[in-house]
């Protein structure tokens, strides 16, 4: 059963209310935001809230159904396109509650928290998908068998499960400087020596230049006559200048001996089963002998 500060039942109670929805947001990158739907600003726990949202009809259902909420953010200082595009709100905490903005002493009302879902970047707003934390027990935790590798490579234990691929990320990281740049998904740099796809499917990073701090996987690492080629599985949000540094880590693509033999030599940690019959082996008929 809900139970609600004394201060505010008093005053939901009192049948006269001065309340004010507050929208707390977490980004996974450190950053925190507070909006009001109030016209004044609101400072409650020393967080402050800024006038901006709207709140309407909120439905709320029992049981393990994943509550969802739409929000629709103007692009402005806060919500900006590239951020979208960049995946900087992807996972970010998002917690709604009520409180009795002439006396924040009487506490807040929690109507739920919620975890960012689709996002779909338009040409001047965002509509951001909210889902409620019982998205979280509609995930699969268990494994199943799979050819490919199903460990993350060169992972970090969690406070949930250990590291699975064992190899240090550190050992396989490489740094340098763009020396050319085709796109916001092709760039090359001449100083690079490593052969054909060393970093094909790995993740790069940009630690200086407009898009510092933002990763993308690799499509295709290869030679050209200008240096080495990189394109990126998605463009960078913002512009690539020449100079901007960046540190990429070794690909892996999950194979068990053109990768975690040849390549890594890690074969014991490899978490997949390659050798597996198959679906076909399991439905074929079998051979009789004369």
């Amino acid at each position: 059963m809900k139970t609600l500060p004394a201060g505010l039942a008093a005053h939901y109670a009192s049948g006269t209310t001065r309340l004010a929805h507050c929208l707390l947001i977490t980004r996974t990158d450190g950053q925190v935001f507070g909006f009001t739907s109030s016209d004044r600003q609101i400072t409650y726990l020393s967080q402050v809230y800024e006038p901006w949202m709207n709140v309407s009809a909120i439905a709320m259902s029992a049981g393990l159904a994943v509550n969802n909420l739409e929000i629709i953010a103007k692009y402005e200082e806060v919500f900006n396109k590239a951020d979208f595009v960049a995946g900087r709100w992807d996972g970010a905490r998002w917690e709604l509650f009520e409180v009795n903005w002439s006396d924040l002493s009487d506490g807040a009302n929690t109507i739920g928290k919620y975890i960012t879902g689709d996002t779909k970047p338009g040409r001047l707003a965002c509509t951001i998908e909210l889902r409620a934390l019982s998205q979280f027990l509609q995930q699969p935790i268990n494994m199943v068998t799979s050819k490919t590798c199903r460990a993350r490579f060169a992972d970090s234990p969690t406070p949930l499960a250990s590291a699975r691929c064992r190899l240090s990320a550190a050992a396989y990281t490489e740094t340098g400087t763009i020396t050319g740049v085709t796109s916001q998904q092709v760039v090359t740099d001449s100083s690079r020596t490593e052969p054909d796809d060393y970093f094909g499917d790995g993740v790069w990073t940009f630690t200086t230049g407009d898009n510092e701090g933002l990763s993308q996987k690799i499509k295709i690492h290869s030679g050209s006559s200008s240096g080495v080629s990189f394109t990126f599985s998605l463009p960078f949000p913002y512009v690539i200048h020449v100079g901007d540094a960046y540190s990429v880590v070794a690909g892996c693509r999950k194979r068990l001996e053109e990768d975690c033999r040849d390549k890594f030599d890690n074969v014991l940690n490899f978490q997949g089963e390659p050798h597996l019959p198959g679906v076909d082996l399991a439905t074929s008929r079998p051979d009789i002998e004369a």
